[in-house]
């Protein structure tokens, strides 16, 4: 799987690590629809450190489709729910 972290590039998940990758994004999911501002920091601070834990980051001259895309450092819940909106 193909994870980029926006403003931080790309990284590939092998198989046995994507159980928690895919469980690290609903946690982030449930505080983006639940409006919690808090759980999402912390959620969003614990998938990208997964990500970049497990992940090999992808070279920047490889452009490969990416499979999850989720926000970057720094960005807010209000950033998020907007961008989702928009998508929709």
């Amino acid at each position: 799987m193909i994870v980029r972290i926006l403003g931080s590039g790309q990284w590939e998940v092998a198989g046995g690590d994507l159980r928690e990758i895919e469980e690290l994004d609903g946690v982030l999911t449930g505080a983006v629809d639940g409006g919690d501002a808090s759980a999402f920091d912390a959620a969003l601070e614990n998938l990208i450190s997964a990500v970049e834990r497990v992940g090999t980051p992808v070279p920047e001259q490889d452009t490969p489709v990416s499979d999850l895309v989720i926000p970057g450092r720094g960005y807010t819940l209000e950033e998020v729910s907007n961008m989702l909106q928009e998508e929709v």
